[in-house]
């Protein structure tokens, strides 16, 4: 008999002392977070992450938070770093779609796509546009069509780097108006708008971002929103112009598949409050970042229905050249 109870003491001791030592996240957050930014310090991600930061440590409870920059690959570096941590919820990613899903084709061993992330939620959107300066003699985009077609491949249009947001939206705008045009590729939107502005290119196929400072200076022909972009209000859709293309930049939110449910619900919750946050809301327009929510659940179905997508037209046509093997 006393056999019995010593192993039924043991037991329970044994138990108890695994319920105390196992990691709990009841009071999530509970030490400090750190939060990945995929870009260098000054670029719009970056106003994103540190405008919407302190609205989210405010909504968890006055959490410790602290942004680290990890720029390089197009937003890869800062995307793997994020998604390598471990899934505890202290480490947050902020991914960029299309980059979070095309990276994965141009480098199947990069290690990360949609099945990689918890979203949290998307905070801002910054869309696809075709811009020419304002003394151009292209009026509009029909014009601009048919001198694409003209010139049959050689119409040039400025672009960003070779398979980020910019360059792929041109990929689709061309695919969804059937012309062809002659991309340069910028080192970014800023000197996307200084070329354009200075006459070294006709075109920019570029964000909204490049155009927002210069309003008065260039004619934004059409932007790729689902509708009226507020920050280029005016300014026809594609979507209204006949055109299927709805393309850009989601900035989201998110982390590392597997962490806790508890706290991906309190980082959502959070989420939800911050981005409704007038003072946010404030900040936003202050630091020209154009919010878009989207809750995670919802931006999850619309990211895999973009990797789908995305999917077929590397299949159709790769957008950067394969090394031999």
């Amino acid at each position: 008999m006393k056999g019995k109870i010593s192993i039924f003491g043991t037991a329970v001791a044994i138990a108890a002392a695994t319920v105390l030592s196992a990691p709990t996240f009841a009071d999530y957050p509970d030490r400090a977070i750190t939060w990945v930014i995929p870009s260098s310090a000054g670029g719009g991600s970056d106003r994103t992450g540190r405008t919407f930061m302190p609205f989210m440590a405010k909504h968890l409870g006055n959490a410790e938070i602290a942004v680290v920059n990890k720029p390089g690959a197009g937003g890869a570096v800062g995307i793997k770093a994020a998604l390598t941590a471990p899934a505890d919820g202290y480490t947050l990613a902020q991914p960029q779609i299309p980059q979070l899903i095309s990276k994965q084709f141009e480098n199947p061993n990069i290690g990360f796509n949609t099945d990689s992330v918890e979203f949290i939620g998307r905070i801002v959107s910054d869309y696809f546009i075709v811009a020419v300066r304002n003394d151009s003699p292209i009026k509009s985009l029909k014009a601009f069509l048919a001198e694409a077609k003209k010139q049959n491949g050689k119409l040039v249009c400025g672009t960003t780097g070779v398979g980020g947001s910019s360059h792929l939206g041109t990929l689709r705008f061309m695919k969804a108006t059937g012309i062809k045009l002659k991309l340069v590729p910028f080192g970014g939107g800023s000197k996307v708008r200084k070329a354009l502005l200075g006459g070294h290119i006709p075109a920019g196929c570029a964000l909204t971002g490049m155009a927002a400072k210069v309003m008065d200076k260039v004619r934004i022909l059409a932007v790729a929103a689902p509708t009226e972009f507020p920050p280029v209000a005016g300014v026809p859709t594609f979507k209204s112009l006949g055109y299927d293309l709805v393309a850009g930049n989601w900035r989201s939110l998110a982390v590392r598949k597997g962490t806790p449910k508890n706290a991906v619900d309190t980082l959502r919750a959070a989420y939800e409050k911050a981005i409704s946050d007038p003072d946010f809301v404030k900040a936003a327009k202050k630091a020209r970042v154009f919010p878009d929510p989207m809750s995670g659940p919802e931006l999850r179905k619309a990211a895999k229905g973009l990797e789908s997508f995305y999917a077929a037209l590397w299949k159709e046509s790769p957008w950067v050249a394969q090394k031999k093997k």
